[in-house]
């Protein structure tokens, strides 16, 4: 009689995979945010909906911001905001239609190069890991969904900066699941230090 070998294999935590388990996995197709399970024009617009209406519900969850999603979901949002902030100068004829065109551009490509330095020097300040950066850049990405306030006449420019970061503060303080005090605090950190060095400076 032969006994067969009782150890032919050894068990593997499928959490050791990449991914996790099947049931650490989220499904694109469930994230909060549309445009993180489909990059397409019906994925965009619902993702701006619900960024503007409900954004502590679109960054909570085990479901993370990707910084190449939060990009891609940047370029085109950026550029919008730029129209719609150069609007007002060429309807009243201050700029030509050459000159509108040209702002447009370099005014997207230089918001979106402003936010990807905020929030990296926003998650200094707040002092969190650095395999997290990529959520956090994504998320302050993803709060140019706010580009259609711009379109409003006379008050589009301010609600659309304070709702930015009414976003950005909610985004960041249930990502890394921290008071949205200290998300304050880490953005006016900045200004602060840079307030002093100046008044030390003039003395």
């Amino acid at each position: 009689m032969i006994n067969a070998p009782q150890n032919l294999y050894t068990k593997i935590n499928p959490s050791q995979y990449p991914g996790g388990s099947p049931k650490d996995r989220v499904d694109p197709g469930n994230h909060p945010l549309p445009w993180e399970g489909r990059m397409d024009a019906g994925a965009f617009l619902r993702t701006i909906r619900q960024i503007l209406f409900h954004p502590g519900k679109s960054f909570s969850g085990p479901s993370r911001p990707t910084w190449k999603k939060g990009l891609a979901f940047a370029l085109p949002a950026s550029f919008f905001a730029s129209f719609f902030l150069n609007m007002g100068n060429f309807l009243s004829g201050r700029i030509t239609l050459n000159t509108f065109c040209a702002q447009s551009l370099t005014g997207a490509l230089n918001l979106v190069l402003l936010l990807g330095l905020e929030a990296l020097i926003l998650h200094l300040f707040l002092w969190r890991p650095l395999k997290s950066l990529g959520s956090t850049v994504g998320a302050v990405f993803y709060s140019l969904a706010v580009f259609p306030l711009f379109a409003l006449p006379f008050i589009g420019r301010q609600l659309g900066m304070i709702w930015n970061l009414v976003i950005m503060v909610a985004a960041i303080a249930n990502l890394h699941a921290i008071h949205p005090r200290k998300v304050v605090w880490a953005m006016a950190a900045p200004f602060i230090l840079a307030w002093l060095g100046a008044l030390s400076l003039s003395l």
